[in-house]
């Protein structure tokens, strides 16, 4: 991974939850990047498995240190 796409694996993106609504109010969301090419790979329930196992199987705890304050 060269530095410049590391960086931007940790940017917010808006995004469409339901690509054939288009993009409206109630249809997109603010996303990291890297999440949003996650769940474009694999689907939101398939991350949401792997990383929930991650969690279970790690000392890591979640933190929320990428989360903006409102």
């Amino acid at each position: 991974m060269w530095p410049d796409e590391r960086a931007q694996t940790t940017q917010w993106r808006h995004n469409e939850q339901n690509s054939s609504k288009g993009y409206t109010e109630d249809n997109c969301r603010v996303i990291l990047w890297a999440l949003n090419a996650a769940f474009g790979s694999w689907g939101e329930a398939v991350f949401r498995d792997i990383s929930l196992a991650w969690l279970e199987r790690s000392e890591a705890k979640p933190t929320n240190s990428y989360i903006m304050a409102a």
